[in-house]
């Protein structure tokens, strides 16, 4: 060995065999001592900076390593002293105890700095540090934040020290970015203790220090072990230390007790001596005698009590360290609820303000309700009047001498345009307004010259000083057809449409965004819907981006379906909506028809307010919608539109502008399109749409239709309703029915994956909905669950006269509580009839009066299954038990589908706690407070276990610091995977008691290759059969128990001993969603085309005008029909003709109208 190597290796060796002066209660950083010692000693830093000190037993060894060695290193400690989150948070007692021992010893040459990590940069140069100790707030962000803000400080020779490396529990983040930074730098990591990073930052370190790590890169392993050892004296220091404070504690007992002794002592011969002057009275000394023997039997008691006394006073003590401890954890949590208790009362004092304002605003809301029902009755009134009247008695035979029908028909007012509207020869403005978007614009004009109408157009193409040279010279080379106009310099939209606008004043308009296309007539049938009534003032398309306009997803931008063309889709919602329209509050700009008439009287678009563009077309609704014009949505239409492309440079700015604008002019603008919104008057068209696009699909490749039926709850339930409708997409076409809204209403969604959706009432719409199911060509219905769906949906095969299949996903049909439960969670023992009576009438459940009559209900939907899926053995026999001769086939969910991953158990080292995480929703009997209980426990035992909940539970649970359970709050199904390898956990726990069916959330672990614990009843018992690393244990356990098996647990992680392999049968099945769902149950195709008259006749007058944003539209109109008979009560043919009406003729009339009316 070389004389550097001897040089080195004796200082190590020096290092190593120091004994640390202060070593007090924090037990982390204990067994890093020695390195620390050997660190300061090798590496001989310049300046040390440590962040994070705490009580100081690290900074303490840096100080007496530099001190012993006399390395010459400036030592800095960084603290606040008031504590974090993970330290806990202290006063300033904690300080002081550090100071007297830190300033005797360290300090002419350490620092102790109070204050905050990035206050202490301005105190050091750039590049100055060479040992940094990061040990403060340990969550990721502040860890890093830390390393970057005193990266710059680090010198060319600096090593960085993280500590808790190791600590993989809550929002401890020092492993994660370990990770990130030994990608960046080398490192090493002393895993005991917590653990404790090691980062060569800089890349000179002296030779000494270099021989460490020489040893480290040689044989790491015999390193760590070396300074495991050693520390391993450092614990039995502390502990020693800890055991001579007891014995002083002893001795200064032991003096108060012989000072006792004297005193009792001094009492004997102060006794003797009075018995010695008292001889003579014989009889006195005789009662004395035997006062004194009893107070000599009274001191032995007295002096062993004393002993007692003694022992129950050091027990005491011990009690009270104990105590004290417990009562500063108390208090922290106290602490912490009262801050969640303000910051819950802020957010309550913050909802009753905001209750309070939609109070108002309801109030004020119903006073216009009750002024509009109260003007829509003053209307009728005035129309009952008007009915019983000469002019409305006269006004058939007016009518066929002016128009040949009655213009006053409901088909005239809401459908038919006029007669004369085809005959008319005026052309429509066509105007593009281009400003980018070469391919686009290109694309537009080509659709627009490539569509057939027969109303004739003139299209106007406004270069708005486009920046694109291409795109000029494109424009500039149109042929006729096609005029084009140029600004001289850029105008905005606003200016530019209104141009357009301007240049044929007789004309109406269509403004078409230059990133939209068209095809078919589309020009023929925006026409037609801007002219079915008088007061119309603007028409818009459907389109795949139009917010209220878009398809098929309401208020989304969206891609076109697959496999559609545009001339496709628009010659679909052609067929399927034709002549229909929908009132909407404002019309969408990139394809905006408006009449001229309504132009002359509103005038054009508002340049001042909105020069750029965004926000002018609805002004422009909203000012015209004040003069009493209205605008329509085009059910039969539909306008492709790129979206953000034509004028895209100043959007989102303008778009923020545009709406201060509207609401400062337009106060209940955005409730009007939050009533819109939420009331979708549009569904039932995009419903038709999708339903017919799916149809169409089917009728092409003879694929069935099939009608689903569940809850709308959600979870594991609607998971498989979506998986098994992807599945069979390729094979029938699937439509689903829900529970909707109000009481035993049902809506039918369109399509796997859409939200376009309409309501049936199970009594009066339920024969619409059949005639509806029939002429899509349903032939096969699934039900999934009935929860919340009305009894009369349960006729629906019979009334279809199709086949039905039942999937159980629970036992609702045997058990109105659903999970056979009783009211703690626990498993009922599914009892006979009287005891599931007994329940009933505990815990009622809403429409079952007796159980007998509910599973006789339940026996008629199940018998009548040609097929009950069932996806366990357990699950069968349980339906077998309550509906015997039941056609169950046994179908696990995810059959084949699920790849499950060798299981792997993560080592435990040291005092690491075993991690049992807990999965999902919890109710009471998913084990919420078994849960809860075992959190409290491990707390007060101190059992080296922790209980992280990824989800949440039905309340809230005591948690972290006062349990070893920590929340993390509920999670996305997508980003399971990423949370539980942020966790780590051991294992996973289902805490719960219930018979499962199936269970998702065990299909996840098994696919991560978790090890599991659960309850060995139901779907658990069966699919966890040879599988590793995993346990069946009793239900319903007490929390104690529970405690105990998870701690004997424990040590087959830490030894890393598999136990036994799961024993039981292996269920197989034979039937696979993918491959016999539809094949072994051939289902009729629909056949031919669609009519879907009846359908938009009954929603015009069921449902979209009872959800029509107020009696404000009917009163509008009613409004304009008496001003027509008034002024048609005027005309002069009219009064000419009442003249000529015999006085007698008159009478009789009267008298006739008046029985009709009667």
């Amino acid at each position: 060995m070389s004389a550097p190597d001897d040089e080195w290796s004796l200082t190590l060796l020096r290092a190593l065999s120091l004994a640390p002066e202060r070593v007090t209660d924090i037990e982390a950083w204990h067994r890093h001592i020695p390195f620390a010692f050997a660190l300061v000693a090798l590496l001989r830093p310049r300046v040390l900076v440590e962040l994070g000190t705490h009580k100081g037993d690290s900074y303490c060894a840096f100080c007496q390593s530099a001190s012993i060695f006399a390395t010459g290193t400036r030592c800095h400690a960084v603290d606040t002293w008031a504590g974090d989150a993970h330290a806990g948070h202290y006063g300033p007692e904690v300080l002081a105890d550090l100071r007297a021992h830190h300033d005797p010893r360290y300090g002419d040459f350490s620092r102790l700095m109070q204050m905050r990590f990035d206050e202490a940069l301005a105190h050091f140069d750039d590049g100055s540090v060479d040992l940094l100790h990061i040990d403060g707030l340990h969550t990721y962000e502040a860890v890093r934040h830390d390393f970057l803000g005193w990266k710059p400080k680090l010198s060319a020779r600096a090593v960085v020290l993280f500590h808790d490396t190791n600590v993989h529990t809550g929002d401890f983040g020092v492993h994660r970015l370990w990770r990130e930074l030994c990608a960046e730098h080398e490192g090493f990591e002393l895993r005991h203790g917590h653990g404790l990073g090691v980062l060569l930052v800089g890349a000179e370190q002296p030779p000494a220090f270099r021989g460490l790590i020489e040893l480290l890169r040689r044989d790491f392993a015999l390193a760590e072990r070396l300074f495991y050892r050693v520390a391993g004296e450092i614990e039995f220091v502390a502990q020693a230390r800890g055991l001579e404070a007891l014995r002083a504690h002893r001795d200064r007992l032991g003096a108060e007790l012989a000072e006792a002794r004297a005193v009792v002592q001094q009492r004997d011969s102060e006794l003797q001596s009075i018995g010695t002057q008292l001889a003579h009275a014989r009889s006195v000394v005789e009662l004395r005698d035997a006062s004194l023997g009893r107070l000599q039997q009274a001191l032995g008691e007295t002096q062993q009590a004393l002993g007692e006394t003694q022992q129950a006073l050091g027990e005491t003590q011990q009690a009270l360290g104990e105590t004290q401890q417990a009562l500063g954890e108390a208090q922290q949590a106290r602490e912490q609820a009262q801050q969640a208790l303000e910051l819950a009362h802020q957010t309550l004092e913050q909802v009753q303000q905001t209750l309070a304002r939609r109070d108002e605003e309801a109030t004020r809301l119903r006073e216009h309700l009750a002024a509009a029902r109260n003007a829509l009755g003053d209307t009728d009134a005035k129309l009952r009047l008007i009915a019983g009247s000469r002019v409305w008695r006269a006004r058939s035979r007016v009518a066929r001498l002016f128009r040949g029908n009655d213009p006053l028909s409901s088909a005239g007012l809401l459908r038919a345009p006029p007669r004369s509207l085809h005959d008319r020869d005026e052309r429509v403005d066509v105007i593009i307004p281009v400003y980018r978007g070469l391919a686009e614009t290109r694309a537009c004009i080509e659709s627009v010259l490539a569509s057939r109408c027969r109303t004739a157009a003139e299209i106007i193409v406004i270069n708005d000083a486009s920046p694109e040279p291409e795109l000029t010279c494109y424009l500039r080379g149109l042929g006729g057809g096609v005029t084009v106009l140029e600004n001289e310099a850029n105008l905005g939209f606003v200016a530019t449409v209104n141009r357009g606008m301007a240049l044929h004043p007789g004309r109406d308009v269509v403004l078409l965004n230059s990133d939209t296309v068209v095809a078919n007539d589309w020009l023929d049938r925006l026409r037609d819907c801007a002219w079915r009534e008088p007061a119309i003032a603007s028409v818009t398309p459907f389109s795949n981006n139009a917010t209220i306009c878009s398809y098929p997803r309401f208020c989304q931008d969206n891609a076109l379906p697959d496999g559609m063309s545009v001339a496709e889709l628009d010659a679909l919602f052609r067929d399927v909506n034709r002549g229909e329209a929908v009132p909407i509050p404002t019309a969408v700009g990139f394809c905006m028809y408006i009449r001229r008439d309504c132009l002359e009287q509103v005038g054009l678009f508002d340049v001042a307010l909105f020069g750029r563009g965004y926000g002018e077309e609805n002004e422009f609704c909203l000012r015209a919608a004040r003069q009493g014009w209205q605008h329509l949505l085009c059910a039969d239409t539909f306008v492709y539109h790129a979206g953000g492309v034509s004028f895209a440079d100043t959007q989102s700015e303008q778009q923020k502008s545009a709406m201060k604008t509207l609401t400062a002019l337009y106060p209940q603008y955005e409730a009007v399109i939050q009533q819109f919104v939420g009331a979708d008057l549009p569904a039932p068209y995009r419903f038709a749409a999708d339903v017919e696009r799916a149809c169409r699909a089917a009728r092409r490749n003879g694929r069935p239709a099939v009608l689903m039926i569940n809850h709308a709850r959600g979870g594991g339930t609607e998971r498989h309703l979506g998986e098994l409708a992807a599945m069979a997409a390729g094979h029938a076409t699937v439509l689903f029915l829900r529970p909707h809204g109000a009481e035993n209403q049902a809506a039918l969604l369109s399509i796997h994956g859409s939200d376009n959706a309409v309501p049936f009432d199970p009594l009066a719409d339920y024969g619409v909905l059949v005639d509806l199911l029939r002429m899509l060509g349903v032939s096969r219905v699934h039900f999934h669950h009935t929860i919340g769906v009305h009894t009369q949906f349960w006729r629906l095969p019979q009334d279809l006269g199709v086949p039905y299949d039942f999937t159980v996903h629970d036992y609702y049909l045997a058990c109105p509580q659903i999970t056979m439960t009783t009211p703690q969670g626990a498993y009922c023992g599914e009892p006979d009839d009287e005891g599931c009576g007994r329940c009933l009438q505990q815990r009622p459940a809403p429409g079952v009066s007796s159980i007998r009559e509910w599973r006789q209900a339940s026996d008629s939907l199940i018998h009548g299954a040609e097929r009950v899926f069932v996806p366990g053995r357990d699950a069968q026999r349980r339906i077998q038990r309550y509906f015997p001769g039941a056609a169950t086939v046994l179908a696990p969910h995810e059959n084949a589908r699920l790849r499950v991953a060798p299981v792997r158990a993560a080592p435990l080292a040291g005092a690491e706690p075993l991690r049992i995480a807990v999965i999902g929703a919890l109710a009471v009997f998913k084990g919420a407070n078994l849960l809860e209980a075992c959190g409290l426990d491990a707390r007060r035992r101190r059992l080296a276990l922790e209980y992280p909940l990824l989800g949440y539970a039905y309340r809230r649970l005591t948690g972290w610091p006062a349990s070893a359970l920590r929340e993390h709050g509920p999670y996305r199904e997508e980003d399971l995977p990423r949370l539980l390898g942020d966790l780590a956990p051991h294992v996973v726990w289902f805490p719960g008691s219930c018979p499962e069916t199936y269970s998702y959330t065990l299909s996840a672990c098994m696919e991560l290759g978790i090890p599991v614990v659960a309850p060995a009843i139901g779907a658990f018992s069966e699919r966890l059969v040879g599988r590793e690393w995993s346990w069946l244990i009793a239900p319903d356990q007490e929390p104690a128990a529970m405690g105990d098996f998870f701690n004997d647990l424990r040590r087959n992680f830490v030894r890393g001993e598999a136990p036994d392999p799961v024993a039981g049968e292996l269920v197989g099945a034979a039937f696979d969603y993918r491959r016999d769902y539809v094949h072994e149950a051939p289902c009729a195709v629909p056949a031919g085309p669609a009519d879907w008259t009846s359908y938009h006749r009954y929603y015009a007058q069921r449902l979209v005008r009872a959800r029509l944003p107020g009696a404000a539209a009917g009163i509008n109109r009613g409004m304009r029909l008496l001003e027509q008979l008034q002024r048609m009560k005027r005309h002069e043919l009219v009064l000419r003709l009442e003249s000529r009406v015999p006085l007698d003729w008159k009478i009789r009339l009267k008298h006739w109208l008046q029985q009709l009316d009667g």
